[in-house]
């Protein structure tokens, strides 16, 4: 058979190209060409190469620069075929190097493409991107041909020979130049691109081989290698036995330093951009293809500068300091985005010299700017190089300030997006470093120590000159920035004075205005008034973020006013809509008011979930639950906060099951009634209310259930898992999420009831409706979404009746099938088991009347059987069943 298919194929082959070589018609031989291309695809490698002939053809037309781009396409396909024969690496490397002996006939090394491409030139473009496609697969794939080639022995008799040996090692390193000059095409993205992919995996390889290559006692991978060397080409240079290959490529690298140093695209840290205009604007949403490209040149840049550290370092300050006297936006921009990329992967001196000279250069720039753009970009490039390196900055306390300075002038700068880059580099800082804000303040003069003064101490000192040109949301930002440098300190005392320091200047504002309201309530009507307590939520907020428990203390101080300003703006909304009625929810008065009630039930619930101790706060806010239930029962529908949910879910999720019965009883009778009128039977309103009130019963399901049964009658109870059925079945993905999870943790707190009574009353009330609300839904393709998680609560609830022993259902009330009815005297199959399998069959039945009988009697047997032990049977059966259900 095999014998056969070839002689098949060696006719196809001659008939196809027999007469090729005679062709003078372009046309013809373009049409062959074709043929020839996708017969390659999938011959067999040892075929093709036996045809000498042929291949000779391929590497003459090579040379004829309208066929080339075709031939080049054959020659790719061959290639992407994988092969683990030596002997047939070799061939391949040795067919590659001969077509690049062809090209180099007609096609200079220094040949302008990104000119070329520049101007749109098809042809070009099509010729690139063949001969990237081919150096691509070839470089990638066939590495270890290329290793051969470059080795000081070769293993094959054919290329023995030292002048071809020579030839193809000239080819392989003008295959590596060209790359390099289409690495110059940044003109074209898509070109560009796929340099970029290539570079990146060629120096990876070139980094693994390597590092075979000194893994030996005292080579280049053993532990202090690096001692008396600053490069690796010193090592290689100093080793006998250094691979030639990483050696005849250095020149290569160095073009390609040069190359690539000044063409690194903007990471996803610099948030702004310059306009058309030259303004320095904030990016909208950062090009998921840019961030891409970015993170593979960032891979090409540690490489390159772990070959070569001494060179890298000298070309990035040499094109730096070179700004100072003929300024560069995008030249500077691409290089620092590059010195960038080398953050975190520096050690030792070569890392201090360098982040020392670049960040001085950066500095200087910035002052000598006399353009506002500008100083704005090198602002920016200050700020993100800052962040690269901030773990060097925070064991560096001189430079930390300097740098922390700098970053607070740039407050004050004309661009709302330097702004916001700033507050972002801030925060980060202080996330990550905020020990090293409490150093002592260094003098800049002198450089000296200012005796008992630290330096967050003085930042806080002149926290007002900091933020006074910064928008709400930025102040904020700056606040919990140094709150972060603030929980630096280690003693608690420390901390709580310097939070109360740090929040003196919001609170002033905030403690004028309750004083002015206790003399006149519709102050706090205005609009001023609304934005004096929103501003000082969001920054108090930020605060709590950042000092957790230590800013208890500092909210003693405003909380009973805050909690009399949230009472004060429910009445009002309250009124309001009583009488305009649901129209006045939309107001622009109630609006902003209810902006403020939710901003104050987000600060609560954000301090509640930083604490740790949640039982010494609970008497502390007992006050503001009663105000917020009986706002929430008492408003209008659309008058009620969807944060109050949340507030709760928070509340009763970090004190799990500490949290007092009373407590949860109040939530459920005062909570639960309006919350579950508001969302019956609706899909498409109030979905906020309706994802909160699912997390809030996720966690309540999860560590309360005795409080739930306890406090609900039945009717309050099916009230409630009607509404948990209908968010199952919710398309919105969020909502169904907490439904399914609250559903999940019902089960699961059920399985651990110890009192049969209430897990009977839960089985009626609860299992079996939720067990029909799957059975209706879960082979509608409407609710494709929720499928998943409604086939795992019905395993659950069938592996829960099958774990329980004692009877759930009165068997008395029930009349099973003779078939059912045998099974469970026999004491075979577990009777709660059986009776549920007949319950569930006639969900089914009823939903889906035209399947037939046996196959859902079979079904129903086999899906109990295995919901325990096999899940994927079980989810196999399901899927099974859903397209019995559509025939």
């Amino acid at each position: 058979m095999k014998s056969r298919f070839s002689d098949d194929l060696r006719v196809i082959w001659s008939r196809v190209v027999g007469s090729f070589s005679d062709d003078k018609d372009e046309a013809l031989l373009r049409e062959k060409l074709k043929v020839i291309t996708s017969l390659v695809s999938w011959a067999p490698l040892p075929f093709i190469f036996a045809q000498d002939d042929m291949l000779k053809q391929f590497i003459i037309l090579c040379s004829i620069p309208e066929l080339a781009p075709i031939s080049l396409k054959i020659i790719s396909s061959i290639i992407s075929r994988r092969v683990e024969n030596e002997e047939m690496f070799c061939k391949i490397a040795e067919l590659v190097c001969l077509c690049e002996q062809g090209i180099s006939q007609w096609l200079p090394l220094d040949y302008n493409f990104p000119e070329v491409l520049a101007a749109g030139n098809t042809e070009a473009e099509i010729l690139v991107r063949s001969l990237v496609h081919l150096y691509h697969n070839f470089f990638i794939v066939y590495f270890p041909s290329i290793r051969i080639i470059f080795s000081s022995h070769c293993p094959l008799p054919e290329l023995k020979r030292t002048d071809e040996i020579g030839s193809y090692k000239e080819a392989v390193l003008m295959m590596l130049g060209r790359m390099v000059q289409f690495t110059r095409c940044d003109c074209h993205e898509g070109i560009f691109t796929s340099c970029c992919e290539f570079w990146n995996r060629f120096l990876v390889l070139v980094q693994k081989d390597r590092n075979k290559s000194y893994a030996s006692p005292g080579g280049l991978g053993s532990p202090g290698s690096m001692g008396v060397y600053s490069d690796i080409s010193e090592v290689l240079s100093a080793s006998s036995s250094a691979p030639s290959l990483f050696t005849a490529i250095s020149g290569i690298l160095a073009t390609l330093r040069e190359v690539i140093i000044v063409r690194i695209v903007k990471p996803e840290e610099v948030i702004v951009v310059k306009n058309e205009m030259g303004e320095v604007v904030r990016e909208k949403l950062p090009q998921v293809a840019v961030v891409e490209l970015h993170k593979q040149q960032s891979g090409i840049i540690r490489l390159l500068w772990r070959f070569h550290p001494v060179q890298m370092r000298k070309l990035i300050i040499e094109i730096l300091e070179k700004m100072t006297s003929r300024f560069d936006v995008n030249m500077l921009n691409s290089v620092c985005w590059g010195a960038g990329c080398l953050g975190g992967n520096l050690s030792g001196p070569t890392q201090s010299d360098f982040i020392l000279a670049v960040m001085r250069i950066l500095l200087e720039l910035n002052k000598s700017c006399s353009y506002t753009a500008d100083r704005a970009i090198v602002a920016s490039l200050v700020m993100y190089v800052a962040s690269r390196f901030y773990k060097y900055l925070g064991r560096q306390s001189v430079l930390l300030q300097a740098v922390s300075d700098k970053l607070l002038s740039f407050l004050h700068e004309k661009y709302a997006g330097i702004k916001d880059m700033c507050v972002d580099t801030l925060l980060f800082l202080t996330e990550k470093s905020p020990k090293s804000f409490t150093h002592p303040k260094v003098k800049k003069e002198k450089g000296a120590h200012v005796p008992g003064v630290n330096y967050i101490d003085f930042i806080v000192d002149n926290v007002s000159d900091h933020v006074s040109d910064l928008n709400p949301q930025q102040t904020a930002g700056v606040f919990k920035a140094f709150a972060q440098a603030i929980c630096g300190y280690g003693q608690e005392k420390k901390k709580r004075e310097l939070l109360r320091k740090l929040m003196r200047l919001p609170l002033s504002s905030f403690q004028k205005l309750c004083l002015k309201a206790t003399h006149d309530l519709d102050v706090l009507k205005s609009e001023e008034a609304c934005d004096t307590v929103i501003n000082f939520v969001y920054v108090s907020e930020a605060v709590v973020q950042a000092a957790k428990d230590t800013f208890a203390s500092t909210l003693d101080e405003f909380f009973s006013d805050i909690l009399f300003i949230y009472s004060f703006y429910s009445d009002v909304v309250a009124k309001y809509i009583k009488v305009e009625g649901a129209q006045g929810a939309l107001d622009q008065r109630v609006r902003k008011v209810r902006h403020v009630k939710q901003g104050i039930i987000k600060l609560l619930d954000t301090y509640i979930d930083s604490c740790s101790a949640y039982e010494s706060i609970l008497g502390k806010i007992s006050q503001l639950m009663e105000n917020l239930l009986s706002d929430f029962g008492r408003s209008p529908a659309e008058a009620r906060e969807s944060e109050v949910l949340g507030f709760f879910a928070t509340l009763v999720s970090n004190l799990k099951s500490r949290c007092p019965a009373p407590l949860i009883g109040s939530i459920l009778t005062n909570l639960l009634p309006p919350a579950v009128d508001m969302l019956e039977g609706r899909y498409d309103t109030y979905l906020d209310h309706r994802e909160q009130l699912f997390r809030l019963l996720e966690h309540i399901f999860a560590h309360n259930l005795a409080a739930v049964v306890e406090t609900l009658d039945e009717e309050s109870l099916k009230g409630l898992i009607g509404v948990l059925g209908f968010g199952l079945n919710h398309i919105t993905q969020v909502t169904h999420d907490h439904a399914a999870q609250a559903m999940l943790n019902l089960i699961d707190s059920v399985s651990h009831e110890s009192d049969m009574g209430r897990k009977r009353k839960l089985f009626s009330l609860v299992f079996e409706p939720v067990a029909q609300s799957v059975v209706t839904v879960f082979c509608d393709t409407f609710h494709k979404q929720g499928a998943p998680e409604q086939k795992r609560i019905l395993r659950k609830i069938i592996t829960l009746v099958g774990e329980t022993r004692d009877p759930i259902w009165d068997q008395s009330a029930i009349t099973l099938s003779t078939e059912l009815e045998q099974e469970r005297i026999s004491g075979h199959v577990n009777e709660n088991t059986v009776i549920f399998g007949s319950k569930l069959k006639v969900y089914i039945q009823k939903q889906f009347p035209h399947v037939n009988e046996s196959e859902l009697e079979t079904f129903v047997t086999r899906l109990c059987d295995v919901a325990k032990t096999n899940k994927d049977v079980y989810e196999s059966l399901m899927d099974d069943f859903s397209i019995i259900t559509k025939i």
